[in-house]
């Protein structure tokens, strides 16, 4: 049986840096079995975790048949040519929101041979907060084909580390809950009735992007 992973909060190994790459691969390696039994494969699109997301993943050996491509789009301009983020996005919400996280998850899709993307963009500190975007702030996206995409805002704690490591944590948590609710495993039966990103729903994610309010430093 797939379990279910706790929130961020009730894992402390991720405040500790020492801990956190074994708890972090362990995580990857759950979603891999989880893609693999379903025949999904995904792609990422990281800001602030630059690639972290993808060397979780890359960390377990054969993930090849399951992760497809990542984009580490740091810069606005990586965002705009790598992903399609709209100029006019970055402009009036900024690189940390939710409309920009999910252009990012929908150009992972756009932009690969993957059925299922995760996108990040946030501020991992220890500057570029501000009182409306404090630090520890991060937009996730979530997208699979052909049912849709969600989006969240986080606000995680610690440091620098702690932060990226809560960012990768909960994307592959989000990863995992939406594969496993969506998509049945070889053998399985689909749920009937089911609502498209209900688990999602449940854990906090919704279809429409929010306005975070002005742009900040790190945008």
């Amino acid at each position: 049986m797939e379990q279910v992973l706790p929130r961020w909060e009730q894992v402390p190994e991720l405040l500790d840096p020492t801990q956190s790459f074994l708890k972090l691969e362990a995580v990857a390696a759950q979603v891999g079995a989880a893609l693999q039994a379903r025949g999904l494969s995904m792609a990422t699109a990281e800001s602030c975790t630059g690639g972290l997301i993808g060397a979780m993943i890359t960390a377990i050996s054969g993930s090849s048949s399951w992760f497809e491509r990542g984009f580490i789009t740091y810069t606005n301009q990586a965002k705009r040519e790598l992903l399609g983020v709209e100029e006019a996005v970055l402009a009036r919400y900024g690189a940390v929101s939710e409309f920009t996280a999910q252009q990012m998850a929908q150009g992972a899709l756009t932009h690969s041979a993957a059925q299922l993307a995760v996108a990040v963009t946030g501020i991992a500190g220890p500057t570029g907060g501000s009182a409306v975007k404090p630090v520890g702030t991060v937009c996730m996206a979530l997208g699979l084909k052909p049912h849709g995409l969600w989006v969240r805002t986080h606000h995680f704690q610690g440091d620098r580390g702690a932060i990226r490591a809560q960012t990768v944590y909960e994307a592959l948590r989000a990863v995992l809950t939406l594969a496993v609710e969506q998509v049945p495993a070889a053998g399985q039966v689909p749920a009937a009735g089911q609502t498209p990103g209900a688990a999602l729903t449940a854990l906090g994610y919704h279809e429409e992007p929010v306005d975070l309010g002005p742009r900040g430093p790190a945008d």
